[in-house]
């Protein structure tokens, strides 16, 4: 049944692990409009926003894209409307225990062969201390995931403490990363399209490379207790701010 309300056992699940999977949550009509989306995306490279994975030396108008990473709500006007989004909020305040508003979307895509690995870090690193446990991420990827192309993989109860984040000397981007505990429990989640992972902002989290033929496309849906949206920004030292716009915007 899609769209389904999250259990007593889900939210103590969620609490005690930091990330929850939600399997065949999205109606299958939603799930068609994903994958044209996706579709669509791999096809239109002006609309492509960011490469997560930019490498110092690499020319702006000479990026791999390694990591697409584009926001999709302005191209896609069903998608803030859709009954997907609404449930990903109610059930992302569920498992906070708190209210939680949309905040922004991302669609990642990694392309065939090349695609990079998006390294481990937490949320928080890059949304500061006004998002301190108030924010929850749901993230679907439009086909099937494993660690052959981009799974979701946690570190199972490590959201109760901050880990310092760094920018990587070798990246352009403004990608953060961070080193979890060498005993840290890691839990892949292969997932099947329909089905979604949620997780707290201060999860450490990482996606693997896509090393397959076929592009791995995957959307983030991020949301935050609407009580934020009037603080001031209060990031911490290691948060970067690149401009990739090709307008001289």
């Amino acid at each position: 049944m899609p769209y389904p309300k999250p259990t007593t056992q889900d939210v103590l699940r969620f609490e005690a692990d930091g990330f929850l999977v939600v399997r065949d949550a999205i109606d299958p009509e939603e799930v068609a409009a994903l994958v044209a989306m996706g579709a669509d995306m791999t096809q239109r490279p002006a609309d492509w926003g960011k490469d997560w994975d930019w490498r110092r030396g690499e020319p702006l108008d000479q990026r791999a894209y390694r990591i697409v990473q584009s926001g999709v709500d302005r191209l896609f006007p069903w998608l803030p409307q859709s009954r997907f989004r609404a449930w990903a909020g109610r059930f992302g305040g569920a498992l906070m225990r708190q209210d939680m508003a949309f905040w922004y979307e991302q669609f990642l895509g990694k392309p065939p062969g090349v695609g990079a690995p998006t390294p481990w870090h937490q949320d928080e690193g890059y949304w500061g201390r006004t998002l301190e446990d108030c924010g929850i991420t749901c993230w679907t990827a439009f086909h099937a995931v494993g660690p052959e192309n981009g799974c979701m993989h946690f570190a199972r109860g490590a959201h109760r403490r901050l880990i310092e984040h760094c920018n990587p000397p070798e990246m352009a981007s403004d990608l953060l990363v961070c080193d979890i505990a060498q005993d840290a429990e890691v839990i892949g989640c292969p997932i099947e399209a329909g089905s979604v992972t949620f997780h707290h902002s201060k999860t450490p989290h990482m996606t693997t490379a896509n090393s397959t033929p076929r592009w791995r496309l995957s959307l983030a849906q991020h949301f935050r207790n609407p009580a934020c949206a009037v603080l001031a920004a209060d990031h911490y030292d290691w948060r970067v701010r690149v401009c990739q716009r090709t307008d001289g915007g």
